[in-house]
Protein backbone atom coordinates (compact mmCIF):
# COMPACT_ATOMS: atom_id res chain seq x y z
CA UNK A 1 0.00 0.00 0.00
CA UNK A 2 1.65 2.99 -0.86
CA UNK A 3 1.61 5.96 1.54
CA UNK A 4 0.51 9.32 1.11
CA UNK A 5 1.86 12.80 2.40
CA UNK A 6 -1.06 12.92 4.64
CA UNK A 7 0.08 9.30 5.79
CA UNK A 8 3.09 10.74 6.88
CA UNK A 9 1.90 13.57 9.19
CA UNK A 10 0.81 10.82 10.83
CA UNK A 11 4.26 8.13 10.83
CA UNK A 12 7.76 8.56 12.58
CA UNK A 13 9.11 10.91 9.91
CA UNK A 14 6.82 13.37 11.09
CA UNK A 15 9.08 14.32 13.65
CA UNK A 16 12.10 14.93 11.64
CA UNK A 17 9.46 17.33 9.33
CA UNK A 18 8.47 19.35 11.99
CA UNK A 19 11.79 21.74 11.55
CA UNK A 20 10.89 21.70 8.23
CA UNK A 21 7.46 22.68 8.46
CA UNK A 22 8.22 25.27 11.29
CA UNK A 23 10.19 27.10 8.39
CA UNK A 24 7.50 26.97 5.61
CA UNK A 25 5.24 28.40 8.18
CA UNK A 26 7.12 31.12 8.94
CA UNK A 27 7.90 31.56 5.56
CA UNK A 28 4.25 32.10 4.47
CA UNK A 29 4.02 34.45 7.53
CA UNK A 30 6.95 36.36 6.13
CA UNK A 31 5.16 36.65 2.47
CA UNK A 32 1.86 37.63 3.94
CA UNK A 33 3.30 40.09 5.83
CA UNK A 34 5.26 41.50 3.15
CA UNK A 35 2.53 41.61 0.87
CA UNK A 36 0.06 43.39 3.43
CA UNK A 37 3.34 45.69 4.13
CA UNK A 38 3.76 46.51 0.26
CA UNK A 39 -0.36 47.44 0.08
CA UNK A 40 0.32 50.21 3.10
CA UNK A 41 3.07 52.11 1.30
CA UNK A 42 1.44 52.33 -1.65
CA UNK A 43 -1.60 53.48 -0.39
CA UNK A 44 0.95 55.98 1.35
CA UNK A 45 1.99 56.99 -1.61
CA UNK A 46 -1.14 57.60 -3.28
CA UNK A 47 -1.98 59.49 -0.61
CA UNK A 48 0.93 61.45 -0.45
CA UNK A 49 0.34 62.20 -4.56
CA UNK A 50 2.96 59.65 -6.23
CA UNK A 51 1.52 58.64 -9.68
CA UNK A 52 0.40 54.96 -10.72
CA UNK A 53 2.97 55.73 -13.41
CA UNK A 54 6.06 55.43 -10.48
CA UNK A 55 4.60 52.93 -8.68
CA UNK A 56 4.66 50.86 -12.00
CA UNK A 57 7.66 51.82 -13.03
CA UNK A 58 9.32 51.12 -9.26
CA UNK A 59 7.84 47.34 -9.37
CA UNK A 60 8.90 46.83 -12.91
CA UNK A 61 5.00 46.57 -14.16
CA UNK A 62 2.68 49.19 -16.44
CA UNK A 63 0.96 51.81 -14.24
CA UNK A 64 -2.37 49.93 -15.53
CA UNK A 65 -1.10 46.85 -14.04
CA UNK A 66 0.05 48.76 -10.81
CA UNK A 67 -3.34 50.35 -10.33
CA UNK A 68 -5.19 46.93 -11.17
CA UNK A 69 -3.27 45.35 -8.07
CA UNK A 70 -3.35 47.95 -5.87
CA UNK A 71 -6.24 50.33 -6.17
CA UNK A 72 -9.42 49.83 -3.64
CA UNK A 73 -12.69 50.19 -5.37
CA UNK A 74 -13.92 53.65 -5.67
CA UNK A 75 -10.66 55.31 -5.52
CA UNK A 76 -11.37 56.42 -9.39
CA UNK A 77 -9.68 55.66 -12.46
CA UNK A 78 -5.43 55.17 -13.35
CA UNK A 79 -3.67 58.39 -13.56
CA UNK A 80 -3.26 59.65 -17.53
Amino acid sequence: MERSDEDEDEGEGSRGHELYLRAVRAADRTITEAIERLHATVDEARAAGVPWSAIGRVLGVSRQSAHQRFSRRGQGPPDP
